[in-house]
């Protein structure tokens, strides 16, 4: 029984290592990979599409032109002031592709949420955005005004019918904001 197993177990080998020395093709339905056929080869010796990752961002997958995002004005909320009395931000054609954004949220106790910059589509789930958001609550930062420059994502999750901003960290690192813009 044991040289039946041995035997069994040589031919299985055998027949890995003829596998390893034999050029095999994987047709895939965006592009043909092949896999270099001597095991002295390197990532430097294959073909250029063979070191190329499987799934790209949908972006850079296809050929259609980037997600639009509608024109005009969109609900804004963040959580600390209400999500039943959304503010309202201006979303107009910039240039390239961009979108400039502008908008405030306001209660009766002088919170805010302003919003201003450029959006960019990146896909149907995300925007860059790149610009200021002040948010001004007494739940956060002491109840000063918290500054945010620079670039920033929005995301929308799911079924969700806003974009949500990824850095959700107050000024103060304690208190999480949801600023949401809505479709």
């Amino acid at each position: 029984m044991k040289k039946i197993v041995g035997v069994i177990a040589l031919a299985l080998l055998m027949a890995g290592i003829e596998a390893c020395n034999t050029e095999e093709k994987h047709t895939d339905t965006e592009q043909e990979v092949t896999i270099p056929a001597k095991s002295g080869d390197t990532i430097a010796d294959m073909p250029e599409s063979a070191s190329t990752p499987d799934s790209l961002p949908p972006a850079t997958q296809s050929s259609e032109p980037p997600p639009l995002i509608r024109v005009g004005r969109h609900k804004l909320t963040l959580q600390w002031i209400s999500w039943d009395k959304p503010g309202y931000a201006d979303i107009q054609k910039a240039d390239s592709g961009r979108y400039s954004i502008k908008g405030e949220q306001r209660n009766k106790g002088n919170e805010y949420l302003r919003i201003s910059g450029l959006l960019t589509p990146i896909s149907d789930e995300y925007l860059e955005f790149k610009g200021r958001i002040e948010t001004k609550v007494i739940q956060g930062n002491a109840g000063e005004p918290c500054i945010r420059d620079g670039k920033m994502i929005f995301y929308a999750k799911g079924n969700r019918k806003y974009w949500r901003l990824q850095e959700m960290l107050n000024c103060d690192s304690v208190v999480t904001d949801y600023v949401d813009i809505y479709f």
